[in-house]
């Protein structure tokens, strides 16, 4: 049962309330995908830019990539043995944050000791079915969210845990500083205490321009993933088309790039990484469009060891914002995305021979265009830590 497809409340509902114990325990509302060795890129199945999900597994060895099939608000992958990612495994999500929307609150993320659930229209039974059946991760807020207008449903006490990501904590998005030879250029805010980095803003050179260009702002980090970058722009004389170089600032769409097409070798742009990126206003060859994606969310809870082996990869990377290498004179390209959040909570042992990153997308190659996404977060815990 998905909570996407309820048309109406079963009948005989009676009205109920509990508290579901979480924490550690986490690991008893999903079914063990038991040992599992991905030697082939794989997919893990979700809604695009929807809940998170939940994968459990008893050992799980990763020698390919594994991801999520579309961008989400998340990936919770639970291990009850050990987590082996080996040369060449890459754990990722890269270009897997969510678009979210300025509706969506801006909760911190934690594995709560205690969730209390009540409902007046679906049975306790069928909330956790769906949780189970469709994996969606107990701790995404959203989803809660999200059941309390379909179905009556309310969560509340999120009592105990520890915040893993803070809202607080994304970096927050920027618009361009003057630089050298009317070039404006700065990279976005990195997250701290766990948080998403923010989108970078896109690059300005507005020389020989008879009105100013527009202000290009960076999107900011959000809990679901990191910011969406602003549009390159160059000369100004683009104002009066109708063109938005402005990133969402939910992780959605990136900021649109603006050039005059006159003289292609001299005056191109690149619009901003996003959800998706931002386009090219005025048609020009050399003009270049931001890739898709912003740094994504994983949360690892491994019972036994994690050993990363020299080679293997963890990711939760932003996206390069539109670049030209051709040109580097009068080019201004579009920012690139935030970097994403990186959990990796143990019970055992942690040993990193290998990578684990949630970098913001590389910047430009133009001269001063340091518009690089903000760094996201990588925390590590140990059971002792999380109080379990």
């Amino acid at each position: 049962m998905s909570i996407y497809s309820v048309k109406s409340p079963p009948q005989g509902v009676q009205a109920w309330q509990s508290d579901l114990l979480v924490g550690k325990g986490i690991f008893d509302y999903y079914d063990s995908q038991g040992d599992a060795a991905i030697s082939m890129a794989a997919q893990i199945p979700c809604v695009q830019d929807g809940p998170m999900v939940a994968r459990r597994y008893n050992n799980l060895t990763i020698s390919a990539q594994l991801t999520t099939q579309y961008r989400c608000r998340g990936l919770l992958l639970l291990v009850d043995g050990n987590l082996t990612v080996s040369s060449g495994g890459d754990l990722s999500m890269t270009a897997r944050g969510a678009a979210g929307h300025s509706k969506m609150g801006l909760y911190d993320m934690l594995i709560p000791d205690r969730i209390t659930l009540a409902s007046k229209r679906m049975s306790q039974r069928d909330v956790l079915a769906s949780l189970r059946s469709n994996g969606y991760a107990i701790i995404d807020r959203w989803l809660w969210d999200d059941w309390g207008k379909i179905d009556g449903m309310s969560a509340t006490a999120w009592a105990g845990g520890m915040v893993l990501l803070s809202a607080a904590g994304c970096g927050v998005g920027k618009v361009p500083q003057a630089g050298t030879t009317n070039y404006q250029a700065t990279s976005g805010a990195a997250g701290i205490n766990g948080g998403a980095g923010a989108g970078a803003p896109g690059c300005i050179h507005s020389a020989g321009a008879t009105t100013a260009a527009k202000t290009s702002r960076g999107g900011s980090g959000r809990p679901w993933g990191g910011g969406a970058g602003g549009g390159g722009q160059t000369n100004g004389d683009g104002l009066n088309y109708p063109y938005d170089p402005n990133a969402d600032d939910y992780g959605g769409k990136g900021g649109d790039g603006m050039a005059i097409a006159d003289n292609a070798s001299n005056w191109v742009s690149g619009s901003g990484a996003g959800n998706t990126p931002g386009v090219i206003q005025v048609a020009g060859s050399s003009n270049s469009v931001g890739q898709s994606g912003t740094g994504g969310c994983l949360y690892v809870i491994c019972k036994g060891n994690i050993l990363i082996s020299l080679g293997g990869l963890i990711e939760a990377d932003g996206k390069q914002g539109g670049v030209n290498t051709s040109y580097t004179n009068y080019f201004a390209p579009g920012g690139s995305s935030g970097g994403g959040h990186v959990s990796l909570i143990y019970g055992g042992t942690y040993t990193n021979n290998g990578t684990v990153r949630a970098n913001g997308g590389a910047a430009g190659v133009a001269t001063l265009n340091q518009n690089a996404g903000g760094a996201g977060s990588v925390v590590t815990k140990t059971f002792g830590q999380m109080g379990w």
